[in-house]
């Protein structure tokens, strides 16, 4: 927005003086916030001496109560943090703040502060002499006592101490006990005491002598005496230091090694006092006449009933109170039905807490509580762990052949090696490890369907194996080779879980050709040159072929599609081409012998996927001519697939079958 040659003229005529009125008439409806931010920019400034001028109309003459009660009023102001104040007696105070004469801060000049009197907390009166500032002032009491540099606020308070010359001869108990007194007073930090039998120690502190913390010299403590909390007298023969003393009890039993504050507390014990607690005896509320016949400590004695029994290892406080009870006789042979069915007796009761208990077969438990035995809660030993068998996390099977307690048990494996001194949750979590020095020779069905056998074993993660062929693949892991995937250099090895479902449920009415490779295929340079030269699966009874078709290994089209005019090409010999295409492979050329079924991509943890492949299964062996076809994919079904009897029973299959 443009201003006029007028409009600016008019802000630079009034604007230092803040005449607005006149403002305004040349800028109407403009904020005081704009007119501001216009005078800037043009470089247009407040008069100081117009705003000291209007700052100081404002201020002079202003009034107020000030917190010493009195009508302060401002008589001068030359900034905001000097100003000067008058009081209604006329005291005149100067270079004070413009915000404290606000708030009531002001006082008066410290001049009128001399001679003020006061009386102290002890009760004398007591008068300012000398005020340098508020926190130091000299105090003069009413007996012409002098102390200096004191606070004007504890002069206010009464809380100034009147000089403790008095503190000679003032007396106090020590935590030993002994009686001291003040016989000289330098200081707070400088006095001597002197103790009852006159014994002097110079240069201690008053807050000490206070608090009784002033100890006795060592040398005085031969000798003293003191009466133990057992009511013998013990004296102190020997004192090294406070930590170390020893003692002489009035038997003259003598405790070396002890500390002085147990002396003065008299929690010394005297080792043979206990021995004269043999033979006391007392009338307990059940009528029985208790003895103590043995007195270890106080927790733990014997004691004998008139009648010669004997209970072992009560303590001296039940003793007294007669609680203890006369063992049970009656108890022994008692008898009862555990939870499990069956019978136990009770062969020795020592008390209510431990008892032992037969079962019916022989076997003793001991230590049981009574409470539980009544209650049928006494377990059974459990031997029977012996011959329980597990399967552990490698596949093998295990047997306990040897049951200690849970924690040291003995495992066979199938194969007869034993592993000593194991835990038998291990044992129930499969986690027992079959010792690797026995997997040299260790043989199983690779997934190609060939035997393969441990060779030499370095570890886990390096071992060579052996072919039946003689074929031998070398740092192999322990891993693989129990799940059958160490492949052979000339083999086929892959077989999907998929693939070997499909296979199971076909065996089951047809028998067929795993990895059919036959020459007309491996003859063919566009196949071989691209793909695979086999199918998955061969049925010559019908001369059907089946693929499975992971999505994984299927994404070149142009493989597939080779593969597919090879076998039209050889229609009097593959009839049927059945392919099952997971979904994500490329869409395939069509041709007159191809049956293509598609299907989910296939995942061994879904529900689903099982499923899915129930369906298309089923789909295969209506294909087949199969009528009325069963197929129900179960957890045993599964775990059979993935074990060596799946390739043992195909090389069985294989040997029965007529090749083309």
């Amino acid at each position: 927005m443009k201003y006029t040659k007028e409009q600016i003229q008019c802000l630079r005529d009034n604007y230092p003086t803040l005449n607005y009125p006149e403002i305004e008439k040349m800028f109407p409806d403009t904020p005081i916030k704009k007119i501001r931010s216009l005078a800037n920019s043009y470089g247009i400034k407040q008069d100081p001496k117009y705003k000291l001028k209007k700052a100081q109309d404002k201020a002079i003459g202003l009034s107020g109560i000030m917190t010493n009660g009195q009508l302060a009023t401002i008589i001068e102001y030359i900034s905001s943090s000097n100003i000067t104040v008058r009081f209604e007696d006329g005291t005149i105070v100067k270079n004070k703040n413009l915000v404290d004469f606000k708030k009531g801060k002001i006082g008066k000049s410290t001049e009128n502060r001399i001679g003020k009197n006061s009386i102290s907390n002890s009760g004398l009166s007591m008068t300012v002499i000398k005020y340098r500032n508020y926190r130091d002032i000299d105090v003069q009491f009413e007996d012409g006592t002098i102390v200096k540099h004191k606070s004007y606020g504890c002069f206010l308070k009464g809380e100034i101490a009147y000089p403790r010359s008095n503190h000679i001869g003032e007396e106090n108990t020590s935590t030993s006990g002994h009686k001291m007194k003040i016989i000289n007073y330098r200081s707070y930090r400088d006095i001597d005491i002197q103790f009852e039998d006159g014994t002097i120690i110079p240069h201690k502190s008053y807050h000490n002598f206070l608090n009784g913390t002033i100890g006795y010299p060592k040398d005085n403590r031969l000798g003293e005496k003191k009466i133990a909390n057992n009511g013998m007298l013990m004296t102190i023969i020997d004192y090294r230091n406070s930590n170390d003393i020893d003692i002489q009890f009035e038997d003259g039993t003598i405790v070396a090694h002890r500390d002085y504050r147990s002396f003065s507390n008299g929690s010394i014990s005297n080792p043979n006092f206990y021995k004269s607690k043999v033979g006391e005896e007392i009338y307990a509320p059940n009528g029985h006449t208790l003895k103590i016949v043995d007195f270890r400590n106080n927790k733990d004695i014997d004691v004998q009933f008139e009648d010669g029994t004997i209970v072992q290892h009560r303590d001296y406080y039940s003793f007294l109170k007669g609680n203890i009870a006369k063992p049970l006789e009656g108890r022994v042979g008692q008898t009862n039905i555990a939870q499990n069915g069956m019978k136990i007796r009770i062969i020795e009761y020592r008390n209510s807490h431990d008892v032992d208990i037969e079962f019916e077969d022989g076997a003793i438990v001991r230590h049981k509580n009574y409470t539980h035995f009544l209650d049928g809660y006494i377990a059974y030993p459990r031997p029977d762990h012996i011959g329980e068998e597990m399967y552990s996390k490698s596949g093998m099977k295990m047997t306990i052949i040897a049951y200690r307690n849970n924690t040291d048990i003995d495992i066979q494996f199938e194969d007869g090696t034993i592993v000593k001194h194991r835990y038998y949750q291990n044992f129930k979590d499969g986690c027992i490890l079959y010792p690797i020095e026995n997997r040299i020779g260790f043989e199983k069905i690779a997934n190609n369907g060939l035997k393969m056998k441990i060779i030499n074993y370095r570890s886990a993660t390096d071992l060579d194996i052996e072919f039946e062929d003689g074929c031998i693949v070398t740092n192999k892991s322990f891993s693989d080779f129990k799940r059958g995937e160490i492949g052979h250099p000339t083999v086929s090895t892959h077989r999907s879980l998929p693939e070997k479902i499909i296979c199971f449920f076909i065996g089951q009415y047809i028998p067929y050709i795993p990895n059919y490779k036959p020459l007309w295929l491996l003859n063919n340079t566009q196949v071989t040159a691209n793909f695979r030269s086999e199918f998955d699966i061969f049925i010559p009874s019908h001369s059907v072929a089946i693929e499975y078709d992971g999505c994984r290994f299927h994404q070149n089209v142009t493989k597939d599609n080779n593969k597919n005019i090879c076998v039209s090409n050889h229609a009097d010999i593959i009839k049927l081409f059945i392919r099952v295409r997971e979904h994500g492979c490329p869409i395939l050329s069509s041709s007159n012998n191809l049956k293509i079924i598609n299907i989910e991509p296939f995942s061994s943890s879904h529900k689903d996927s099982y499923t899915e492949l129930s369906k298309c299964i089923y789909e295969i062996l209506l294909l087949l001519n199969i009528a009325n076809p069963q197929v129900s994919i179960t957890k045993e079904v599964i775990d059979y697939c993935r074990s060596d009897k799946f390739y043992l029973h195909e090389l069985d299959m294989l040997n029965n079958i007529q090749c083309i």
